[in-house]
């Protein structure tokens, strides 16, 4: 369970789980989840789309992808930024 300002956010599933593998339907989890967060902080903060975008430094319907939690394909890029403006942040790891 992840809670937010407004709201509790259930995830069908536990994607921090001991299992390693990224599977698709953890990715939409994920993007799911840090869309709900920035829509939090448009709530919260009573921002425009527009505003919240000029923060990020980035587009307007770069931001609708973002806030979709359908659309997977955002640059790594926008999505730390995205992490970061909510106070979050984000580690990946390769390994073998």
């Amino acid at each position: 369970m992840i809670k937010t300002q407004y709201k509790q956010h259930y995830l069908p599933y536990d994607i921090f789980s001991a299992e390693e593998r990224l599977t698709p339907s953890k990715l939409k989890s994920l993007k799911f989840l840090i869309a709900e967060l920035l829509r939090d902080k448009i709530c919260t903060q009573d921002l425009t789309k527009t505003a919240l975008a000029a923060q990020l430094g980035t587009s307007r319907s770069a931001l609708k992808r973002l806030l979709d939690p359908q659309n997977t394909s955002i640059t790594l890029q926008t999505l730390a930024k995205a992490l970061e403006l909510i106070g979050k942040k984000i580690h990946f790891f390769i390994q073998n």
